[in-house]
Order: C-alpha cells, then structure tokens, then sequence
C-alpha cells in the first residue's frame, strides 16, 4: 500500500447485504427533504397571501424592491428546522399534553401506599441492620486474617446502604 493511497479517504460502502437496507435509507430521507421543502413553500405562500396587501406609493415602491432581499425556499426550509423542535411539538403543546395525560392517569390505592410504607419502612430496618453487622465485623478483622473478611464486611455494608436505597425511591413512589 502506497502512502498516497492511505491518505486518501474513501467513501463509504455498506456491505453487499446491507445494500437495500442504505438504499431505503436514503430514498427516505429524501422524501423527507422533498416534504420539508415543499412544506417550507407552502408556509411561504400562505404567509404571503394573509398578509393584507396595500398598494405602496411610487417612491416606498422602489426602496422596497432594491431593499428587498430574495428569498430562497431552502432557507425558509431551515429556518423553519430551527424554529421548530426536533419532534415537532412545541414546549407549551407538550407541557398541556403532559397535564392531560397525567389527569388521565389513576392515583395509587390507598392500600398499596400502607403496603408501600410497611415494605419500606422493613427495607431500612434491614439495611441499618446490615450496615451495624458489617460495622462491627470490620472492627474485628485482624492484619493475618487476609482480605476476604474485609471484603465480605464491605459488601455486606454495600448491600445494606442498597436496601436503604430503595425503601427511599419504593416511598417516594408512592407518597410523593
């Protein structure tokens, strides 16, 4: 291999059996470009036609026209990208979307909050058990006894600060 052709960069080619799957993709994508263009036009145009049309005097006339810049329909097209958010919903429509839907959604049962709290309130009982145990067996292990008591306790104070863990998110779920 020369060092020219290393420096080079060829394009990229999808492997033999991934052609149609590329193929598809990028007759995709260019509907997609066609249908925003078109989309951007159509915006354009109806702009145009709502604005109240008023017969200028001669002389605003052509200051208008020589200060009047072109417009091109690719950059309404972008503009309009920009304007708008990536899936097409406004922040306000989401945040009324998001309202709705949490109206629609049923509250917690009583009796699943009192399990909630019972459960929860045993899951830190169990992890500050765990927690003490493994406290008081890392106090007793000693320099000969190698790292394995030392490992164990720490992983039993990790699993009890786990337990705790999750009486805290299982009581914000359903109180909170």
């Amino acid at each position: 291999m020369d060092e020219r052709d290393r420096r080079h960069k060829r394009e990229f080619e999808p492997p033999p059996w991934e052609q149609e799957a590329f193929e598809r993709f990028e007759k995709d994508r260019h509907e997609r470009e066609e249908e925003a263009r078109l989309e951007a036009a159509l915006a354009a145009a109806k702009a145009a036609s709502l604005q109240p049309e008023r017969e200028p005097e001669p002389a605003e006339a052509e200051v208008e026209q020589e200060a009047a810049p072109k417009i091109v329909v690719g950059e309404i097209a972008a503009e309009q990208e920009q304007a708008r958010p990536a899936g097409g919903v406004g922040s306000a429509e989401l945040e009324a979307m998001l309202l709705g839907l949490r109206h629609e959604e049923p509250p917690a049962a009583k009796n699943y909050t009192t399990v909630a709290n019972v459960v929860s309130a045993l899951m830190v009982v169990g992890g500050l058990g765990f927690v003490i145990w493994a406290a008081v067996l890392f106090a007793k292990v000693g320099a000969d006894q190698g790292p394995t008591p030392t490992l164990a306790s720490l992983l039993l104070m990790v699993w009890g600060f786990l337990l705790m863990g999750g009486a805290v998110l299982l009581f914000r779920k359903y109180n909170l």
